[in-house]
């Protein structure tokens, strides 16, 4: 059944647990059309084109007309909004030859962060986008070796960059298996800087690598 509001998120349960800012998308039963999203699409704001993708992300399987909003929100939003749907467009959109195109042209524009996209592509496993997270990772190191501590005016900025770093290692070692990948994630364990110590071990965990 389309809805029509504009209110993405609800107090509801999800595996027992009791949550204020629940996507509606987690109901398969909650759909909106394109016909909804591309008309409105324009008028949004930035942060309220990024909702709805955050919304839409929580999605566990595609149902009936989700591809067409997928294919939408793939052609027309931007890097953040890409970044929301990327784990959805790995894990569910069926032509998987697209899902890597897609991905990879986000990673070669260098717009950061690219943490979730490199996540994403952890997810296809495709051997394609080797090459390309090699050169995107020579430009995370050079960042990393120049900014050996978080500074403390920018501390969020350079959190994300940390993790992108850390975030296309975990991706490159997952899908070549060289050690030197995993060094990079072992060597930012003992890094000054606390949060950066907490990021490479939550980017292990996540992906399943040993430190």
């Amino acid at each position: 059944m389309a809805r029509t509001d504009e209110t993405w998120f609800e107090t509801g349960e999800l595996e027992g647990k009791r949550y204020r800012n629940l996507s509606k998308f987690f109901r398969t039963e909650y759909s909106v059309s394109l016909d909804f999203v591309s008309a409105r699409w324009p008028a949004w704001s930035r942060k309220e084109r990024s909702r709805f993708a955050a919304a839409f992300a929580a999605r566990s399987k595609l149902v009936e007309g989700d591809q067409y909003i997928l294919d939408f929100l793939m052609e027309n939003g931007d890097n953040e909004v890409g970044g929301l749907i990327a784990h959805l467009i790995a894990r569910e959109y069926p032509d998987r030859d697209r899902a890597l195109k897609f991905l990879l042209s986000r990673v070669k524009k260098r717009d950061l962060p690219l943490a979730s996209y490199y996540q994403a592509l952890s997810t296809l496993a495709s051997p394609q986008c080797v090459q390309e997270l090699k050169e995107a990772l020579v430009g995370h190191r050079l960042y990393v070796q120049e900014h050996r501590s978080l500074r403390w005016w920018r501390t969020w900025k350079d959190t994300l960059m940390y993790l992108d770093y850390l975030s296309c290692s975990a991706t490159l070692f997952r899908l070549t298996g060289e050690e030197e990948y995993r060094a990079n994630l072992k060597a930012m364990l003992e890094h000054r800087n606390k949060p950066v110590r907490q990021m490479a071990r939550a980017v292990a965990m996540s992906s399943g690598i040993a430190v």
